[in-house]
This record gives structure tokens, sequence and C-alpha cells, in this order.
């Protein structure tokens, strides 16, 4: 079974809808770490992707799960969710 993490962009595309915009994927080697590890390195694997300068404020969601045949999500085994202004998280979610 493959791993890793994935990054989305939620926007809001109208009063009861949210797109999520795919913005960055890493395959986790599970062979060489623990699935412990990589849930509790995401949160800052997500900064270290928003602190690149190309993205702006808005709300992200990372997470960390299975990689289906398609290099898509399969079972999610962790999620954070970040409020971003630009340059740091706005208030810290309790993960």
């Amino acid at each position: 079974m493959r791993y890793g993490y994935f990054a989305y962009e939620q926007r809001k595309i109208s009063i009861n809808k949210v797109d999520y915009g795919f913005i960055g994927f890493a395959e986790m080697n599970s062979a060489l770490r623990k699935h412990e590890t990589s849930v509790r390195e995401l949160r800052e694997w997500g900064f270290a992707l928003l602190r690149t300068g190309r993205y702006e404020s808005g709300y992200f969601n990372f997470c960390y799960g299975e990689i289906d045949d398609y290099d898509e999500p399969g079972d999610v085994l962790a999620t954070v969710d970040v409020a971003w202004d630009g340059s740091r998280e706005l208030m810290p979610s309790e993960s």
C-alpha cells in the first residue's frame, strides 16, 4: 500500500458549496517510517507548502492517507484544517 500527503485549498463557490482545489502532494515511504510519524508531521508539511509564497490567505486542508490506483486519496488517516493569512496560521485548530 502507498501512503502520502495531500493538500487542498477550500474555496466557497456558492452559498452552500465549497470547491476543494488540489495544490500539493507528497508520497511517503511507508516502509521507512511509521504512520504515527507521518501523522505528527502532517501539519508542518502543510505549513512548508504554504510558506513557499504561492498561496495567499485562505482556508486549507491537509490529509495523510492511502494513495489509490489513480494517485488520489483513498482511506484518510489524518486531516488538518488551517486558516492562513498569507504568512502564518490565523487560529490554530485542535488536532
